[in-house]
């Protein structure tokens, strides 16, 4: 423990009970805001993934859906074409 106190003083480059307190007070704050940066940058990115993730489906389902009409459409010509 002493040896902990030590390096606050050093770090804060002040002595006493106080100046200490006021030290680990500000570790702690920055650990609190450390903590919630990270939880927000977590939930951003995992609404972006879901997003694009999404997008990609929506995406993947027209292509499927165009794809489907052409070969429709192929068939109708083909079909057309055999029987003049």
């Amino acid at each position: 423990m002493r040896n902990r106190e030590k390096l606050a003083d050093l770090v804060a480059g002040q002595s006493g009970r106080q100046q200490r307190k006021q030290f680990v007070r500000s570790l702690k704050e920055t650990a609190v805001r450390a903590v919630v940066t990270a939880s927000v940058t977590f939930a951003v990115g995992w609404v972006l993934k879901r997003m694009f993730e999404n997008s990609v489906a929506d995406a993947a389902k027209e292509g499927a859906a165009e794809g489907a009409q052409q070969d429709v459409a192929e068939q109708n010509n083909a079909g057309k074409a055999s029987h003049p």
